[in-house]
């Protein structure tokens, strides 16, 4: 009888050693997920949003910049159409040194303004790839980090290792993120909008801001960039925090029950 407890205890000191190492394992993929798949391009996303709305990117200042561009060339035509008149009654080398310097002030403006139309496709397109890129991966990876953490509650369940509230607590919290971070706009009607969105839909919403100077718009558009996100964020820490405290729980818990068998057994020896 004496042997088949100690056989009893022996297997379920086993299974409570698997589970833990396999709760390990869950919880290091979680810190990775949470760092390197939902922190990163979190912070990347929200970058861009405000390097567009500041204008230091977007297609709605290279816009701006052409339309001034346009507008100069157009003063400096009309300038041109002025000049023959003036022209005549100066001498014949003055003349041809005029146009000279004309022909070379219409290909200055003319090849800034190419340049710098090219550099700014550049930057919009790098910028939608970067936003598409961490779209792409926040999705995933936030299904993957909520799965990581249902696992992990249920093995500290199976196991009995402890920290259930916590881990219940961190699972609920995960799922409101994947909720947020879902593209939502592009599956449901217009007007419901997740934590993600596309470099257009940046541009579009910062240039048409611009025209506006109601309060409410305002309210809407940072709310839709920035609030969403802050909201995301918030609870993605909140997330994290709980799932720590709960493998802290589990690690003391098992720190204890293995100081205790150890206490008794010096206590029993003479």
């Amino acid at each position: 009888m004496a042997e088949h407890t100690n056989t009893k205890n022996s297997h379920g000191e086993e299974d409570k050693n698997d589970a833990l190492e396999a709760f390990n394992s869950f919880s290091g993929a979680r810190n990775l997920f949470f760092w390197l798949f939902l922190l990163i391009p979190l912070v990347v996303v929200q970058a861009e949003f405000w390097m567009v709305d500041r204008g230091w990117t977007g297609t709605g200042q290279t816009q701006t910049n052409t339309e001034q561009t346009q507008t100069d060339t157009g003063q400096t035509q009309t300038d041109e159409v002025k000049a023959p008149a003036n022209v005549e009654k100066e001498a014949p080398d003055l003349e041809k040194a005029d146009v000279a310097t004309v022909g070379a002030n219409d290909n200055t403006p003319a090849e800034k303004d190419a340049c710098e139309t090219r550099t700014s496709e550049e930057m919009d397109s790098l910028q939608a790839g970067l936003i598409k890129t961490s779209n792409y991966v926040l999705t995933f990876a936030a299904v993957i980090y909520c799965l990581t953490l249902l696992i992990g509650m249920k093995l500290a369940l199976i196991g009995r290792l402890g920290g259930l509230a916590e881990s219940s607590k961190a699972l609920f919290l995960s799922l409101i993120v994947m909720v947020l971070i879902m593209p939502w706009q592009q599956v449901m009607p217009a007007g419901i909008y997740g934590t993600l969105f596309s470099y257009q839909d940046i541009v579009e919403n910062c240039r048409q801001i611009k025209q506006m100077n109601t309060p409410q718009e305002y309210v809407l558009h940072y709310g839709r960039f920035s609030g969403l996100w802050g909201l995301t964020m918030l609870l993605l820490i909140v997330a994290q925090w709980r799932s720590c405290r709960a493998v802290r729980k589990i690690r003391r818990r098992l720190t204890s029950t293995q100081i205790e068998p150890a206490n008794n057994q010096e206590r029993k020896t003479p």
